[in-house]
């Protein structure tokens, strides 16, 4: 009988109660002749036999336990999130300028007491420029 020993990366695994369930999971299938479960890494490590067992029903038997198992390292962020639903998180510093400038201009007019039609007026027209930028 070969063997073939293959690690693969877990994502969430923190608790020893976690490693336990994934590791009696695993060696109560037929194929599995050893695992690992090594915490501080994230990793399972499994010796099997490939005439009886795939690394893809181990990686199922993984996700069954509620787990996100991988055959290489555990994917970023980037790429869990798809392309089209990313969000630009970026800070527009020219509408931030206008919107600073509008408040400091309105309060000096409020201060001069210059009627309420100006100071709208004035508001409305930082709100139109603050579209366009």
């Amino acid at each position: 009988m070969e063997t073939i020993r293959q690690t693969f990366s877990v994502a969430n695994l923190y608790l020893n109660a976690s490693a336990d369930t994934i590791y009696q999971r695993l060696m109560n299938t037929q194929g599995i002749v050893a695992v690992t479960v090594a915490l501080s890494d994230r990793n399972v490590t499994v010796e099997f036999d490939p005439s009886m067992i795939t690394a893809d029903i181990i990686i199922a038997k993984i996700k069954a336990c509620g787990y996100q198992a991988y055959t290489r390292e555990i994917p970023t962020s980037d790429m869990l999130i798809p392309q089209d639903h990313k969000v630009s998180i970026k800070p527009n510093y020219r509408i931030l300028f206008v919107f600073v400038v509008e408040i400091i201009l309105l309060a000096i007019l409020w201060i001069m007491h210059v009627t309420p039609w100006i100071g709208l007026i004035f508001s409305l027209y930082s709100l139109y420029v603050g579209r366009l930028i």
